[in-house]
């Protein structure tokens, strides 16, 4: 799951300065723990590509884990590619999903190829 979170402003100094200057992202990028090294591995390769208002984390998380349902996170965006492969863990996914997604807002992008 790839989530972003954008940082809110408040004051009206601050959304002036986003009319010249993109506003700041975090993005979390998450895996298993067995595939963290992999997820690094990538995001050293790719850091170039990274602008320089994004803030990239990662974190492990496993689907309806007692860890996963007790983070107090909300997410503007969960994006997931290649997360159905194994149909039995559907329910899971969701669970996890419905917990990080923004309910005002949040929305959800996931990508498949049925194999």
């Amino acid at each position: 799951i790839l989530g972003t979170l954008r940082e809110h402003k408040e004051s009206e100094a601050a959304a002036a300065s986003t009319a010249t200057t993109p506003p700041s992202s975090t993005v979390v990028l998450t895996d298993t723990d067995l595939a963290l090294p992999l997820l690094h591995y990538n995001m050293d390769e790719n850091k170039h590509a990274i602008p320089p208002n994004v803030q990239i984390t990662t974190e492990s998380l496993m689907w309806c884990s007692a860890a996963a349902l007790s983070a107090n996170k909300k997410y503007d965006w969960i994006i997931g590619s290649d997360l159905l492969y194994n149909v039995s863990s559907i329910p899971n996914l969701v669970t996890t999903i419905q917990h990080y997604l923004n309910p005002h807002h949040g929305r959800i992008l996931l990508g498949v190829r049925w194999r």
